[in-house]
């Protein structure tokens, strides 16, 4: 069996998490860049505290994950990034769908795991200086064989051990400590929200509701995890669990102007850069909002139609 440790022994006074001594300090931080959505702040806030200043600490605490979940455009993988920016760590994102397993067209999890550990043998501090996000988790349902040893080949992954292949298609054993790898999972479970909403008098599952907050009955929990089809062993690893909130026109309407590197400021720089004599004006940011509620762009399209709307006004 092949050992490899891209694990760095780590002094007792390096910073992990930077100037931030406490979880409400870099909310604080999230709050300049991401409108809304306290409680996913929070929640990314005290797990990266409860990981850095505790399970790569001292190893006889258990390891946790968090789960994000929230429709398409309503922050998750955003708000996991730019927490990562600001505590200076790499992030490496995980898109399980693009995943097969060993013997089967399609990319290898085993060749991703096997750059993920040569990315962190170069840095200063190993798995510590970077964060794993396992982005569309819940496509992870399907009673399909390979899927279902994906999923086992993720729980060994989030445990501590993995059965890697090599690209050249030769299997194998490393065993790698994964314990100082933050790791955050994500992913929509529109399907099970719409069943478990079912019988609620509240309108769920809508970007752009005018209703604030979540109805408690669309709220999902561990057994809703198991239900949707993820193993009770890898739901196991999860520790909490948070919902995005949908996206209302208002929160839509501050995304464009209140963030820092807003959509307002980037604009009204580049007019200023060009020397062109203009501004983005109220009614500008107005069919932005209706452009993203018409054809459901959630905060990650407004760049794109933002793009589009401006561009014949900086042409010159």
């Amino acid at each position: 069996e092949q050992k490899l440790q891209p694990r760095k022994t780590l002094s007792k006074t390096v910073k992990l998490l930077g100037k931030f001594n406490k979880p409400s300090q870099l909310v604080e931080e999230l709050d300049k860049y991401v409108v809304d959505q306290h409680e996913v702040k929070k929640a990314i806030s005290m797990h990266l505290f409860n990981h850095y200043k505790g399970t790569i600490r001292d190893k006889d605490l258990k390891k946790e994950n968090l789960l994000i979940i929230g429709e398409t455009g309503t922050g998750k993988t955003y708000t996991v990034e730019t927490a990562a920016q600001i505590l200076n760590k790499k992030l490496k994102v995980m898109d399980v769908t693009s995943f097969t397993s060993e013997g089967y067209v399609g990319n290898s999890l085993g060749d991703f795991l096997g750059a993920l550990i040569k990315e962190a043998s170069e840095l200063k501090n190993g798995f510590a200086d970077m964060i794993l996000f396992i982005d569309e988790f819940d496509k992870l349902a399907s009673g399909m064989d390979v899927i279902s040893k994906v999923q086992e080949e993720l729980l060994t992954l989030i445990e501590g051990k993995s059965k890697l292949v090599e690209p050249g298609g030769r299997a194998t054993m490393m065993s790698v400590d994964y314990r100082d790898l933050c790791i955050i999972l994500g992913g929509a479970f529109t399907s099970t929200i719409e069943k478990k909403s079912q019988g609620s008098s509240k309108s769920i599952g809508f970007k752009y509701e005018e209703d604030k907050g979540r109805s408690e009955l669309t709220r999902l929990d561990h057994d809703d995890i198991i239900k949707h089809g993820i193993k009770r062993e890898l739901v196991g690893r999860i520790g909490n669990i948070v919902q995005t909130q949908p996206l209302s026109e208002d929160a839509i309407r501050r995304i464009i102007t209140e963030p820092k590197n807003c959509i307002l400021e980037y604009y009204t720089k580049m007019f200023k850069i060009h020397g062109i004599d203009d501004k983005v004006s109220d009614e500008d940011i107005q069919i932005l909002v209706d452009k993203s509620k018409e054809f459901d762009l959630g905060a990650r399209g407004l760049w794109a139609a933002a793009q589009y709307h401006f561009a014949n006004r900086l042409y010159y």
